[in-house]
């Protein structure tokens, strides 16, 4: 089987595992190697996919050896794929933004170009950091969430922390933002 297949297969039943839904009911983008899906966001051997199924949108990551969905709340492989604890670790900004991106298409990230829903933006609101300390890292970010059932509405923000350890386990804490 195709890594492509077999990740596929892993993330399927994880979702279905994960939302009580049996794989048959959700629908998966990208379904084949061949359909662009969400490129961009794939890191190393992580996969990114979409599951859908009514009103349930979940997005992740899967490969042969892992999946990662928001809702289980273990970004340890994606931080891995990222080599985060590396010196020559992806940059903060693209770490984030596949959190953000798994977090749902309501969500974005705060760049330096983001306009925010405050002003002026408060001073600790800035582009995301991953610090090293020890062998460990911690990743830094802010995000903003537009709800979809209100139009026009200013976004809420919200600060978020990933504390990766020396065995890459890595939790997302999130609090509201400044």
């Amino acid at each position: 089987m195709s890594a492509f297949k077999d990740s596929l297969q892993k993330f399927t039943a994880a979702v279905a595992a994960a939302y009580g839904k049996k794989p048959s009911e959700l629908q998966v983008t990208p379904p084949s190697e061949d359909i662009v899906g969400f490129d961009d966001e794939n890191l190393g051997d992580l996969i990114a996919f979409q599951a859908t199924s009514g009103e349930l949108k979940v997005r992740g990551f899967a490969s042969k050896a892992a999946v990662v969905l928001a809702r289980s709340n273990e970004y340890g492989p994606l931080f891995q794929a990222a080599h985060a604890l590396d010196a020559k670790a992806l940059p903060a900004t693209d770490i984030a933004s596949r959190i953000v991106w798994m977090l749902g298409p309501e969500n974005n990230l705060v760049t330096p170009t983001t306009r925010y829903p405050k002003y002026p933006v408060p001073p600790k609101v800035g582009p995301p950091v991953l610090d090293h300390q020890g062998g460990r890292a911690t990743l830094h970010f802010y995000y903003l969430t537009f709800d979809t059932r209100m139009p026009g509405a200013p976004p809420t923000p919200f600060a978020a922390e990933v504390q990766v350890s020396a065995d890459y386990k890595a939790q997302l804490t999130t609090s509201p933002g400044p």
